[in-house]
């Protein structure tokens, strides 16, 4: 799954002024067009995606998410099975490693 961050700001944000902090992070504001969420904004506010790529996954917020996919793994059965085979942590992390990377192969995430 992919991760996306956005941003609700007042109509009259002047976006140009808020470069330098999205340009250190790697982000750029590309406002929403959305039904669904523009009917849950307020009447003055725009709502933004601050993704420059494909998506967010890759940044803090995203990699809390493969932070829980590897413990998921971690605490698995199959990983169980290894270690009862004397397979090493370093062994076992890379075979979590390598699922995940497959994962996102598989999910269409950079």
């Amino acid at each position: 799954m992919c991760f996306y961050i956005t941003a609700t700001l007042p109509k009259g944000t002047k976006i140009v002024s808020l470069r330098k902090i999205l340009d250190t992070y790697k982000m750029e504001f590309s406002k929403i067009h959305n039904p669904f969420i523009e009917s849950q904004l307020r009447p003055n506010e725009l709502c933004f995606r601050a993704t420059k790529d494909y998506c967010d996954c890759d940044t803090v917020l995203g990699s809390l998410n493969r932070l829980q996919d590897f413990q998921t793994l971690n605490n698995s059965k199959k990983v169980k099975t290894l270690k009862k085979k004397n397979w090493s942590e370093e062994d076992i992390n890379k075979w979590i490693d390598q699922k995940l990377k497959t994962k996102s192969k598989k999910t269409g995430k950079n």
